[in-house]
């Protein structure tokens, strides 16, 4: 398999992996639409699983 055939291919399958992470990051469930304290607990709450989701893509992209 030439070279450039098999970067293409790698390509395409990482970003078929790097895809659905992008698709679960999700806005905060709030019962308020104003910018306010609400809105910067409700993010902090997602940090945890944000953070993971940029160290997976990262860990993709890299690859």
């Amino acid at each position: 398999m030439p070279k450039n055939r098999f970067e293409s291919f790698s390509g395409g399958v990482i970003a078929i992996v790097i895809t659905p992470l992008v698709l679960e990051i999700h806005a905060p469930p709030m019962k308020t639409t104003a910018i306010s304290r609400e809105m910067l607990a409700a993010h902090l709450v997602l940090a945890p699983s944000f953070l993971a989701n940029v160290i997976s893509f990262l860990v993709c992209a890299v690859w």
